[in-house]
């Protein structure tokens, strides 16, 4: 929430306290165009935070990322009659198009995301390739699955069937006790 004007406590408790000022953002949000408010229609939360006057004028614009409502771009003025047709198609305009870099950003972190889980599945097939030993195996798993899996403790247990028990035999993360309890 960005503020310009007044703070924000003033505006969410507007938010939180007014009734009137609830609905107007409500119907601000479920509207597919800008709402131009006019005298007599309710405060806004911008109008009420400010303590505007009763003929004050406000625009309000809901933010989409293609049919998916994010929020509401807000704007209010002292003097009546501010707002008309054509501040309601430029700031309509700037709503549609203010998502886009935040639906970009996550696009990205995405990606990077996809990225390193390919990165580390890749190390994942050569250290398999590798492998020698039981005890080599366990390392490897150790080393590799925090990474694929973003955990920051993780353990291997197996299983001895001489002695019907589960032993730890590798570990990430922590230091267990000298002596393992067997499970």
């Amino acid at each position: 929430m960005a503020v310009h004007g007044t703070t924000r406590v003033k505006l969410i408790k507007g938010i939180e306290d007014n009734l009137q000022v609830r609905q107007f953002l409500y119907q601000s949000l479920v509207r597919s165009t800008p709402t131009i408010r006019k005298k007599g229609d309710s405060y806004g939360p911008l109008g009420f935070a400010c303590n505007m006057p009763e003929n004050y004028s406000s625009i309000s614009v809901p933010l989409r990322a293609g049919e998916k409502v994010l929020g509401t771009l807000t704007l209010a003025e002292q003097s009546e009659g501010r707002y008309g047709s054509e501040a309601a198609a430029i700031s309509e305009t700037f709503a549609i198009m203010q998502p886009l870099p935040s639906k970009n950003a996550r696009l990205f972190a995405s990606a990077q995301e996809e990225a390193w889980s390919s990165t580390v599945l890749l190390q994942v097939t050569e250290a398999s390739q590798n492998i020698t030993g039981e005890e080599e195996l366990l390392s490897t798993m150790n080393r590799l699955i925090p990474l694929l899996v973003g955990i920051k403790k993780c353990a291997f247990y197996l299983f001895d069937d001489a002695k019907n028990q589960f032993t730890m035999k590798s570990w990430y993360g922590f230091h267990p006790s000298v002596e393992s309890k067997p499970y």
